[in-house]
């Protein structure tokens, strides 16, 4: 999954929202309300448009501002009417500052930094001034191997053959040592991070063009109801209703 970007417009119509995949980073611009309350593997970041404000509801209580984190794993909801997401795999990317440094003590938080513009193009400026290098993960080697192991499956489109024996294969590690290793480092256990890693693979093969139905077999889901379920469970909305109303942006 090497980077996907397109030219872009600086600001998506109301209902429109656009969507980049940018190797271990989910970028979605425009309204962001997904009021169900939903938990996910990647660390969130959201960023206001001008004159707007984002509010994040976590654990009963509601944040808001202009720039708003919830690490990994948390439940949460969010609304914003119009805005920039930032979706971070922690397995993938350099989160230090996300896990361990100020400002990222609590699992969500407000920043007073940075402030966002309105244009999609800014986006490698605000992570940077959160200090957040994406694609420089310091996983084990080992781990590393697997995480390119998975990169290469869905180029080759060959996902439905992902599975937790292929793994080990390739990280030469016991199961045991395997699924410690991994959820300490990653931040989520193997399967949860698969299911996160299988919903990315069927969206992005439908926001492509293919039906939902057919995005989900190709990405190893039994049925499309399996997937839109799982979805629904990790992003408070349908994939049809991201499908109806985005526009993926892919080179």
């Amino acid at each position: 999954c090497d980077a996907r970007q397109m030219t872009t417009p600086k600001h998506p119509s109301h209902h429109e929202l656009e969507l980049l995949r940018d190797r271990d980073i989910i970028w979605i611009a425009g309204r962001l309300s997904d009021l169900r309350p939903h938990r996910h593997h990647a660390a969130q970041i959201c960023w206001a448009a001008p004159g707007h404000a984002a509010q994040l509801t976590v654990s009963g209580e509601t944040l808001s501002g202009s720039c708003l984190m919830v690490l990994g794993n948390v439940e949460h909801a969010l609304d914003c009417s119009n805005g920039l997401v930032a979706l971070i795999d922690s397995g993938r990317s350099d989160l230090g500052q996300v896990r361990f440094g100020a400002p990222w003590e609590r699992k969500y938080s407000i920043l007073d930094r940075p402030v966002w513009c309105g244009a999609l193009s800014e986006r490698g400026a605000l992570l940077q001034e959160l200090g957040i290098r994406a694609g420089d993960s310091k996983l084990d080697p080992r781990l590393r191997k697997v995480m390119d192991w998975l990169e290469a499956m869905e180029a080759n489109q060959r996902w439905c053959e992902v599975s937790l024996p292929g793994a080990l294969k390739c990280a030469a590690l016991s199961e045991s040592r395997f699924l410690h290793l991994f959820s300490e480092q990653v931040g989520s256990p193997w399967r949860s991070y698969l299911v996160w890693r299988r919903m990315l693979v069927a969206m992005s093969l439908a926001l492509a063009g293919e039906n939902i139905t057919e995005a989900a077999h190709s990405a190893g889901y039994s049925d499309g109801a399996h997937f839109a379920r799982q979805f629904k469970d990790q992003f408070g909305i349908s994939p049809s209703a991201i499908a109806k109303n985005s526009r993926f942006l892919q080179a």
